[in-house]
Formats: structure tokens, sequence, C-alpha cells
């Protein structure tokens, strides 16, 4: 074998290795992209899957309404798109989380520690310079300390979102929020939740909020009780609840509760507490609002 086929061969042995170590490299670097969710938990993809029908249109409509989501919520982030963090990043520290947009938390960007950026920081990002390129061209920030923009101005895209799907529940509920808190529109919000609720009648969190903004901002209590009951009957006609329904269900009967008792109404009271315990015993508020119930009525007895 002369020098000249040996110098070749050793060559090839040293490409190889090095194109191993560049794709192990890469793996590292382009996996926990692939690997996590763009701006929707899997909870909410899955409700967006269920909520579109099994035809083409059905899965048109979900698609758009999931992207008219992201960018309400890309919107009230000025313009930085998030994810979900992967588990390993959960694991470590070097990926920077998401925490509480300074006095400007709300259901339009709900955070939760699982939440980081889609352009990563620093000190996460194995890219070196094209990493440092990425951040001075795309939008982004430190969302350890960060704002909100206005979410008022994500209220038409929750109107296309309810018009393109008008079973995306979610929609209507964070819609009407933004109506009632950031426009001080609530009328107009009671209008689009009740517009959600013929669409969607067996929506257990459409019924409590609506029966929410009857109550407390207009003190409209017959009203809010039939919502209220609606809503606790669907939740107890079903065998099993999704996670968002079940946190409805439990709401439904909270506020009911809040209202017999504001209205002296003690016995109705601590009947709905009492039924509240039995269906929810991990919650602790009901047993505390039985006692305090009862000490109310014994003193007025």
């Amino acid at each position: 074998m002369n020098v000249r086929v040996l110098a070749v061969r050793i060559g090839s042995l040293f490409l190889v290795a090095g194109l191993l170590a560049l794709g192990g490299w890469l793996r590292e670097v382009v996996t926990p992209q692939m690997d996590a969710p763009q701006s929707l938990a899997g909870e909410d993809q899955e409700r967006l899957e269920h909520a579109a029908s099994a035809s083409l249109f059905g899965e048109l409509r979900g698609s758009v309404a999931d992207y008219l989501w992201m960018k309400a919520d890309r919107l009230v982030h000025n313009g930085v798109e998030m994810r979900a963090l992967t588990s390993s990043e959960l694991r470590g520290k070097a990926r920077w989380r998401a925490s509480q947009a300074q006095g400007q938390e709300t259901p339009v960007a709900r955070h939760e520690e699982g939440e980081t950026t889609v352009v990563p920081n620093r000190e996460a990002d194995h890219r070196g310079f094209l990493g440092d390129l990425e951040r001075e061209i795309k939008p982004y920030m430190d969302m350890r300390h960060h704002r909100h923009r206005d979410p008022g101005e994500t209220a038409a895209l929750f109107r296309l979102m309810t018009w393109t799907n008008p079973r995306f529940i979610e929609a209507w509920v964070v819609g009407a929020n933004v109506l009632a808190e950031n426009l001080k529109r609530p009328r107009e919000a009671i209008q689009f939740l009740r517009e959600g609720a013929e669409k969607n009648p067996e929506s257990l969190e459409i019924q409590v909020e609506v029966g929410r903004y009857l109550l407390y901002r207009y003190h409209d209590g017959p009203a809010a009780e039939r919502y209220f009951r609606r809503a606790i009957l669907l939740g107890a006609a079903r065998r099993h609840l999704p996670e968002d329904e079940e946190e409805a269900w439990e709401n439904a009967h909270r506020w009911l509760f809040i209202q017999y008792h504001s209205e002296g109404r003690h016995r109705e009271a601590q009947d709905v507490a009492r039924t509240a315990m039995r269906r929810f015993p991990q919650i602790g508020y009901f047993r505390g609002a039985l006692h305090r119930d009862e000490a109310e009525a014994r003193r007025h007895s």
C-alpha cells in the first residue's frame, strides 16, 4: 500500500469521524426544537383536534383557529413566539422560563413554569454566532422579566377564531375576558358568551362564565343561578370530564355557594357545599365555606 492510498484512507476516517461528531452536535441542538410543541400545550392541541369535525373542512377550521390563537399569544408577547419546555429542559436550568408579566397576567397569555421562547436564550444556545444572529433578526426578549402589550388588541382575533371554529370553547371564554376586563365592555362580553352558549349548549365552561359575569358584574342572581345550575347538571351527567371542564364544574359549585351564602339562603348554600365536598374531596374550600355558613346561620337564628 503506497503512501497516497494510506493518506486517502486516513483522511476518509477523519472525515467520517467529523461527520459523526457534527451529527451528534446537531442532534443536541435540533431535538429540543423538534420535540417541543409550538405555543400550544398538548392538552390544548388535543382539545382543538376534538373540536374540529372529521371532515377536511372541519380540520381546516381547527387549524385556522389554532393559528389565530398563536397569533394572539404572539401579539401580546410583542411578536415573541413561545413553546413548552421539553422534559430535559425542565430538569435543567439553562433554558429561561416564562415568569408572570409584570402586573399584566391575563388569560390571553397564561404563563406556566413549563414555557420558554422558541428562539433560545444565549446560555442554552449551542449555535454560537448563529444564535446571536437569530436573536438580532427575530423578535426576542428575556421572558423572565418581560411585559405584555395591551391584550385588548387581540379582541378581533378572538372574534375571528369563533367565526372560523364555533366549537373553540377557549376562544369564547378568553375573548369575553378581553372584552370585559381589557376593553371595559362587559355587556358585549356577556353577549359574546351567550352566542357561544347557543353554539355550544353542552359547554360547562361557557355556562359558568355567563353566570359569573351576571352575578358579579350585574348582580342578577336569578339569571346567574340558572347558568350555574345548568353547568352543574351538565357535569353530573358525564362520566369523565377533561381538566378544563372539571375546573369549570367545580367553579359552578363555588359560585352558586357564594350566591346562596350572600343572599342568606343558608340551607341551599350548605347543600351545595356538601355536594361539592363529595365531588371534589381534594378541594378544601368547600369544607371551610360550609363551616362559615353554618356559623352565620346560627348567629341569625
